[in-house]
């Protein structure tokens, strides 16, 4: 877990709102490998899950919208909401996993085959808080949870004309 201390002058942040910023993630990841003489195979995975939690001061915008006269804004008398805080998470949860056949012969000829795939799934969530009054609307709302999944085969030879002159051809299909 990582905080951060809050910017600004001299480390003292001029927010009208605690503005902390809090990493936790899990990471761990793996590879074997595998030597079958006429070529190696190879395999990794990772995984990643991850929270991030930080906190923005929108007042000198909102305070002064939500304040203004009706022409300009919403009128609200001074002193109801002196300060607005939008506090927002982010979820990350990230899953992948390679595997590769690749020739480990001296000739001229090598090649490798590998297939990969990736699942990630993502939640971000925050809304403006304003204070000391409350709203009977949301100034600012967002919540949006997703989840994508993709995959990958891939193919290719390479060729060593002489010692400075090599010719690579590759193709790669991908399917998100």
């Amino acid at each position: 877990e990582q905080k951060n201390q809050d910017f600004g002058v001299n480390y003292r942040s001029t927010a009208g709102v605690p503005t902390p910023i809090t990493d936790r993630y899990t990471l761990v990841q793996a590879k074997a490998s595998y030597d079958l003489g006429f070529a190696e195979l190879s395999t990794s995975a990772g995984y990643i899950d991850r929270r991030n939690t930080i906190q923005f001061d929108l007042s000198p915008f909102y305070v002064l919208a939500l304040t203004a006269p009706p022409a300009f804004g919403f009128g609200l008398p001074g002193g109801f909401i002196t300060r607005v805080a939008y506090p927002g998470t982010y979820d990350y949860e990230i899953f992948d996993a390679e595997v590769r056949l690749g020739s480990t012969g001296q000739g001229p000829l090598g090649w490798q085959l590998g297939a990969t795939y990736r699942d990630l799934k993502s939640d971000v969530t925050s809304s403006a808080i304003p204070a000391p009054g409350t709203l009977p609307f949301a100034i600012l709302d967002f919540d949006q949870a997703s989840r994508n999944k993709s995959y990958a085969l891939y193919g290719e030879l390479a060729y060593a004309f002489t010692p400075e002159l090599k010719a690579t051809a590759g193709l790669r299909y991908i399917s998100e």
